[in-house]
């Protein structure tokens, strides 16, 4: 998180583990941090990154369902409206995990007073369980210190460094305490 610049970027790492017989698609439906945008966007094939290439959202969808009806490995991330993207995995192999990273850059939102606040990226739809028990694992950093009101999140210094992390559950995730602020920038 850049207090100074008024930005932030995080990088946001999905596994998708398909428990049935079947090939399946993973789809989601992702919140951004208002003014968020997505980029860059990564597929792991053969255990290898793979960068996803940018283009308009005819040809990156022409692009997808002709990987889709040869049975490779496709990631489409499309815009799906205000500060919201839909993310489509095929095939999910039977038995099989698909990795992505998602590189998601926002604005801080400016405060009266100084500082800033920002909402965490989070899913809102699904077609995939997920466990109860599972924890998104959330490390912010930056040059200014960060809270949240959110359980389990912890604030902490280190040289010049302040960081904001903890483990939150999918629904922690967009809950509206779990927003954080950013101190403001001190003056010199």
């Amino acid at each position: 998180v850049d207090a100074a610049g008024g930005t932030a970027y995080f990088e946001w790492t999905l596994l998708f583990r398909n428990l049935v017989s079947e090939s399946r698609e993973a789809r989601c439906l992702l919140r951004l941090p208002p003014g968020g945008v997505v980029s860059p966007a990564v597929l792991w094939v053969n255990e290898e990154p793979r960068d996803a290439v940018f283009a308009g959202r005819a040809a990156a969808r022409s692009a997808y369902e002709s990987v889709v009806r040869v049975r490779r490995d496709p990631l489409l991330v499309t815009t799906a409206g205000t500060d919201h993207v839909l993310v489509q995995c095929f095939p999910g192999q039977s038995k099989a995990t698909m990795k992505i990273r998602l590189g998601i850059s926002a604005p801080v939102i400016a405060m009266d007073g100084g500082g800033g606040a920002m909402s965490l990226p989070c899913i809102v739809e699904r077609n995939f369980a997920v466990p109860d028990e599972l924890a998104h694992h959330v490390w912010l950093e930056a040059a200014t210190p960060l809270r949240s009101r959110a359980d389990g999140m912890l604030a902490e210094a280190r040289d010049a460094t302040f960081t904001l992390r903890g483990d939150l559950s999918d629904a922690a995730l967009c809950d509206p305490t779990s927003a954080v602020r950013i101190d403001a920038v001190p003056q010199v």
